[in-house]
Parts: structure tokens; C-alpha cells; sequence
């Protein structure tokens, strides 16, 4: 992941106070991981789903899930809800994202990077 895309995810969870249960979708062991962040150090639940998997990262869990289906997890059980470059590589994203919509609690956010291009170079800062 970009620095850059990194600090901006850092900048919306801290600027919007996230942090009580987090869920990445397409999460992976790496400090890139956004459930690494500063700003959810403090979450009481985070957990990261993938295609890979199971994996354990520090403190958190990556579960092999389908994110197309994820009817294990309840309805409106996080509060925030991250995914990064991973809707660009789902055959059925619209699925994956009305999970999303899901399981993301009422008040509760969702925070989406889907970069459209490889070549794409930032000249100014984002926000």
C-alpha cells in the first residue's frame, strides 16, 4: 500500500474517533494492514477477512472468509468497516459491498479505497 493511501485512512479513522470493533476486508499479515493503524490501537474488537488464511497479526485475527458472504458475522456488529484495493479485484463487489452495509452499524462508518488506475502518482496532498 502506498504511504500515502495509508495516512489517509490514518487521518479518517483518527479525524472520525474510530476505534470500539473494526473489520477489514481483504486484510493481510503485514504492518500495511490497515487494522495497524495508530488510530485503532485502542479497538476492543478487530478482525480482518480475506481469501487467505486463517492468519494471526499481532492482535488481530484474519479469518479465510469470502467477503461476498459474510452471513456468520450479525447484522450491525462493527462500527467501522475498512477495505482497501480489494473491491478492483472482486468478481462480485456489489455483493461484498452490501455486506458491508450489513454488518456496519447505524451511525457507523465504512471507508472504501478502489484505485482506478496502476500509474495513478498523487501531485498534491489528499483532503
Amino acid at each position: 500500500m502506498h504511504p500515502r493511501v495509508f495516512q489517509e485512512f490514518e487521518r479518517i479513522c483518527s479525524e472520525r474517533n474510530t476505534g470500539r470493533s473494526i473489520l477489514e476486508v481483504g486484510a493481510v499479515p503485514s504492518e500495511e494492514n490497515l487494522l495497524c493503524m495508530r488510530s485503532l490501537k485502542k479497538a476492543h474488537k478487530k478482525i480482518g477477512v480475506n481469501l487467505d488464511g486463517p492468519h494471526t497479526y499481532k492482535d488481530f485475527q484474519i479469518l479465510k472468509v469470502n467477503a461476498n458472504d459474510m452471513s456468520w458475522i450479525e447484522d450491525n456488529l462493527f462500527d467501522t468497516v475498512l477495505t482497501n484495493t480489494t473491491l478492483g479485484h472482486d468478481r462480485f463487489f456489489w455483493k461484498t459491498l452490501s455486506e458491508i452495509k450489513r454488518v456496519t452499524c447505524s451511525g457507523g462508518s465504512s471507508s472504501l479505497g478502489c484505485p482506478g488506475l496502476q500509474s495513478f502518482r498523487l501531485k498534491k496532498p489528499i483532503g
